[in-house]
């Protein structure tokens, strides 16, 4: 494996809503490639995305917690054309999106694939691509070889918490999806330097079709050792 690329999404919401209980549409797309071999940064993909229907209009929470402005989401191109510019972008640094072979997807959470990728997707009759399908969740890495629990054992565990028990510090903002990404690249790159390359491969497999109507999640996604 050459190289990781760690995702991130912001994706519309409101106070009194509960992931997956919505069709959420993505409004930030966050991406950086992380080379394997010199365990640095080598490239970031960054676009807003518009949301159409009634929910282009952001709510004020949404606002509030991402600092999304909606003058970006207006000006910012519908999701497909995001879309088509991040399989470019992995095209132009040689990751190819029919086989990857030399590279695999990673996150801190699962709901960016199986409940906003997804529900993204299929609102915009997209093929779910097949190299988000098994990917690496970070916390869960984390969580099997630095805390030596089970992975799937519930527990706070997110980029914050693994930065602060690296004796790093968040930078940027939160709920920014390139400053999450960014933070999150350092939290892989902290793994690769304490020598666990090797073992850094898909830890979830997911299923995101198995969502009932209603968005609920309860066997869209399992943990596994691939």
């Amino acid at each position: 494996m050459e190289y990781i690329v760690v995702i991130d999404f912001e994706a519309t919401c409101d106070w009194n809503q509960k992931i997956g209980q919505h069709v959420n549409q993505i409004i930030e797309f966050g991406a950086v490639l992380v080379s394997t071999r010199n365990q640095q940064v080598d490239s970031t993909f960054h676009s807003y995305c518009q949301p159409s229907g009634a929910l282009r209009t952001l709510s004020r929470y949404c606002l509030d917690l991402t600092k999304v402005i909606q003058a970006q989401v207006d000006a910012a191109a519908l999701f497909p054309e995001v879309f088509r510019r991040f399989e470019a972008w992995l095209v132009q640094n040689g990751l190819s999106v029919i086989s990857a072979s030399n590279w695999i997807m990673a996150s801190d959470s699962r709901f960016d694939f199986n409940i906003y990728l997804y529900n993204q997707c299929k609102l915009n009759y997209i093929v779910y691509p097949h190299y988000a399908r098994q990917v690496l969740m970070v916390a869960s890495f984390y969580k099997r070889y630095y805390l030596m629990v089970a992975i799937t054992t519930r527990m706070s565990n997110g980029t914050a918490t693994m930065l602060q028990r690296f004796g790093m510090t968040l930078e940027g903002k939160r709920h920014s999806a390139v400053d999450d990404v960014r933070n999150l690249a350092r939290v892989v790159i902290r793994m690769m330097q304490d020598g666990h390359l090797p073992k850094m491969r898909a830890n979830i497999a997911i299923y995101p079709e198995r969502q009932s109507a209603d968005h609920k999640i309860p066997k869209s996604c399992f943990f596994v050792d691939l």
